[in-house]
């Protein structure tokens, strides 16, 4: 074979199983149709098997005799074939084409029946009618839709190859201007039958270090989402994502062109899915800091001293001013004093409250979810464990930050003799009054860029970072007085 030849028949075999690659997508696609149908079935049907009968009256061996019978019943009201073979010490019994098997031991009488889409079932003999009931509703199981959706399917949906290479460029080239003229990014993934997109914003600010505040909740998002350039995920904002089949694009451009536009949440079957997240207007940061009528602190740890004199008191109150610990001081009709410390890290509070053998405390997180669009409160109880010689967590809740009474409620949990009034905003509202010389958004941001960063730091560093930050300027020092060193040259680092 000369070489023209070789390369005629390579590119013969390339187009060839390019052409097959929308077959293998649809099929694909009707299998997705099953899967999707039987998974939407899966609570409804075990729903009605909940309630078990039990013939407490019949015999192993009466109640063999008594489902081969009925199963053959049951097969033929439908019109179905029933076979039966005895093997060894099983009767096996298969109702076809519906693919039901049944075994059923010949002297024990347990009963087991499998079937497509849901998981094998044992009965004993003395539930043979919940296992007649299980055979039942499996084949009553209305599956028309399903069908005629497969049938239709391909016409639905199905395009040749060259068509949906032209349709996945279109719908590129349109996303990609969209996205220049929005001053947003996106990412547009082809197959031959449809085109996956997102747009999204990058924020170099979102990933918060150490999971200081970020959201457990976010993780199974954060793994969909596009890479950076340096390969690292969850630093973009997702503002949309869609799905476009191609046949629906041919078929009517100009409805996608405006609505590439101006994507809104919406899902027409085998022609355009999306998903928005347009309330997230604001990076994370900008979110968690707040602005100045938000008045909500970004972490928190409280402690509890019990009966402490006064000379104590004044030694621990000290020490904590001296190392930039700001904090709200509650009293208690117990004669205890409850110590919020604000915006501290977890590890700043665990070394804090392990250096003074205080075993217990509370740490609370600020937090946004991007994929459910809530904020929340998370809220741990840690206590300290001696063998381990470290605090671990053994209470938690997630409550929603408009909850006021959260914070009252988990108090109730760590002690419930305390009267604890204060919700987390409360807290966060008189700990801004103290510092008045800066506004509640500058000493957020402060904070965030404290909690992100200060894992890089030793604890004198950090002791520094606080100190400057909560310092009141003098009137000697004019407007070099707001200005915190450690703040400027920590950002730089995010």
């Amino acid at each position: 074979m000369n070489i023209q030849a070789m390369k005629r028949a390579y590119r013969n075999y390339h187009f060839w199983r390019d052409e097959e690659k929308p077959e293998v997508e649809l099929k694909k696609a009707i299998k997705d149709l099953d899967k999707d149908f039987w998974e939407s079935q899966n609570e409804s049907f075990l729903e009605k098997q909940k309630d078990k009968i039990v013939d407490t009256n019949i015999t192993s061996e009466a109640a063999v005799l008594k489902i081969r019978k009925e199963i053959r019943e049951i097969a033929h009201s439908n019109n179905l074939v029933c076979s039966f073979l005895s093997q060894g010490d099983y009767y096996y019994i298969s109702i076809k084409p519906s693919q039901i098997n049944v075994e059923i031991g010949k002297d024990t009488g347990s009963i087991a029946v499998s079937q497509l889409h849901f998981h094998t079932k044992q009965f004993f003999y003395y539930e043979w009618q919940s296992a007649l009931e299980w055979i039942q509703d499996y084949l009553a199981i209305d599956t028309a839709s399903l069908i005629e959706k497969k049938r239709t399917l391909r016409k639905k949906i199905f395009v040749n190859y060259r068509n949906g290479e032209i349709a996945a460029a279109s719908i590129k080239s349109l996303c990609e201007l969209q996205a220049k003229k929005s001053g947003l990014k996106c990412t547009v993934d082809s197959s031959c039958l449809s085109t996956f997109i997102q747009f999204y914003k990058e924020d170099k600010n979102s990933e918060i270090e150490k999971g200081v505040m970020a959201s457990n909740d976010a993780e199974s998002f954060y793994r969909d989402l596009p890479q950076n350039p340096n390969g690292k995920r969850g630093n973009i904002i997702v503002l949309a994502q869609l799905r476009i089949y191609h046949k629906a694009f041919i078929e009517d451009p100009s409805f996608f062109m405006e609505f590439i536009k101006n994507p809104y949440k919406i899902k027409i079957e085998s022609k355009v899915e999306c998903k928005t997240f347009q309330s997230i207007t604001k990076t994370p940061k900008e979110i968690l800091v707040g602005d100045d009528n938000s008045n909500m602190c970004l972490s928190c740890a409280i402690g509890i001293l019990n009966n402490v004199s006064e000379d104590y008191k004044t030694e621990f109150e000290t020490s904590c001013k001296r190392g930039g610990l700001a904090f709200e001081e509650i009293h208690t009709k117990e004669n205890n004093i409850i110590y919020c410390f604000m915006n501290l890290t977890l590890e700043d509070a665990e070394y804090f409250f392990g250096t003074r053998k205080i075993k217990t405390f509370i740490y609370i997180q600020k937090q946004y979810s991007m994929d459910k669009d809530l904020f929340f409160l998370d809220i741990k109880l840690l206590k300290w464990n001696a063998k381990n010689k470290a605090f671990e967590p053994s209470v938690q809740q997630k409550p929603r930050i408009n909850d006021p009474t959260s914070l009252q409620s988990f108090f109730k949990i760590y002690n419930p003799d305390l009267q604890f009034q204060y919700s987390f905003t409360d807290l966060s509202k008189r700990f801004f009054q103290k510092y008045s010389w800066k506004t509640p958004s500058k000493l957020n941001e402060e904070a965030y860029v404290y909690l992100v960063n200060a894992h890089k730091y030793s604890g004198s560093a950090r002791m520094r970072y606080r100190c400057r930050m909560y310092h009141k300027p003098q009137t000697w020092e004019l407007e070099n007085g707001l200005r915190n060193q450690y703040y400027e040259m920590w950002k730089k680092e995010n």
